[in-house]
């Protein structure tokens, strides 16, 4: 696959007056190439049938008919910069990169409406995401030593995902997509914002991001101030933002920011802010054997980011001792 660059050449914006997405078809192919699971209708109609699943400021997704499943079809505006173009372009390719590793999303296609200037990408529907306060409510149940399994779970599809140099930049609950109501496996959402390793980086989830991404610009303040992107990708913004998400999952949102001040997150992040997270984190991590969990997410969060766990696998790895010892105990 061939990933596209986000340096400073593409900062150079330009008017775009031909409709296309590398990598998507024309409507009228999309349509034909997937008439069977469209039961012969067009895209269009599918989705004027279907209901919304979210709204953002990237457009919208609908849940749609797809053969004798469901499908989530997102729709994007076509991009008006030639930055945004190849964001969306570089979200394609590593949607078609994670074919088959049972980690994201099955993709099924794309297509370009010219007459609406849309973007349209279409994706295996799952069962809800970790953000959903029915599925916080059941992991939270379950006994740690099965929490932890779906962690084990969790951080292996990450780990796929760099295995392939890439990283995604958004971990939270809300990309976390269990694939049932027994929550026995997950996969990824949003590749909106992932970047292969040493590419440049833009945005990402304020209360999530590593330290050293805070102030980072986002896509439109760099399309505004013409400004050049000053971060690059590595593995360990994702290792830190699936720490925290653990941590989340484990407490609960309020709980760890509450009385954190918004400057803290957003636009310091000073060694003082951190500490008043960890502490909040530690205060609401005291069940039985919590402990250990506890440790193995602090090491994930280092502020120091070479202080980090090494690798997502290694993440992995250290979750699958404690639960290899947990079930020992359980037994």
């Amino acid at each position: 696959m061939t990933f596209i660059s986000l340096g400073s050449v593409i900062l150079l914006m330009s008017s775009l007056s031909a409709i296309s997405i590398i990598g998507c078809d024309s409507l009228a192919t999309f349509n034909e190439k997937h008439k069977i699971a469209l039961k012969g209708k067009t895209f269009d109609d599918a989705f004027s049938y279907g209901w919304v699943l979210g709204r953002g400021n990237f457009g919208v997704v609908k849940e749609i008919h797809w053969g004798d499943k469901r499908a989530a079809a997102k729709i994007l505006n076509y991009p008006e910069h030639d930055i945004i173009k190849r964001i969306q372009e570089r979200e394609i390719d590593i949607l078609n990169t994670m074919i088959g590793l049972n980690a994201a999303a099955n993709f099924y296609g794309c297509a370009v409406n010219e007459e609406h200037k849309q973007v349209y990408l279409v994706q295996e529907k799952l069962y809800k995401d970790l953000a959903n306060k029915s599925v916080a409510l059941k992991l939270r149940s379950m006994p740690l030593h099965k929490r932890i399994l779906r962690y084990i779970k969790i951080a292996e599809a990450f780990q796929k995902l760099h295995e392939k140099n890439i990283t995604h930049q958004d971990i939270k609950t809300g990309n976390i997509m269990a694939v049932d109501n027994k929550l026995s496996d997950f996969r990824i959402i949003d590749f909106g914002l992932s970047a292969k390793l040493n590419e440049p980086v833009t945005g990402g989830s304020p209360l999530l991001n590593a330290p050293e991404k805070v102030n980072v610009k986002s896509t439109v303040q760099i399309i505004e101030s013409l400004s050049d992107i000053s971060l690059f990708a590595t593995f360990g913004h994702d290792i830190y933002a699936l720490g925290m998400t653990f941590a989340l999952m484990e407490t609960q949102l309020e709980k760890i920011f509450g009385d954190i001040p918004g400057r803290c997150v957003v636009l310091e992040y000073t060694p003082q802010c951190f500490s008043s997270i960890i502490k909040n984190i530690r205060d609401n991590m005291k069940e039985n054997n919590q402990d250990k969990l506890l440790e193995i997410i602090l090491r994930a969060i280092n502020y120091d980011r070479f202080k980090r766990t090494g690798s997502m696998e290694d993440l992995k790895n250290e979750l699958i001792g404690l639960y290899n010892e947990l079930s020992r105990e359980n037994n």
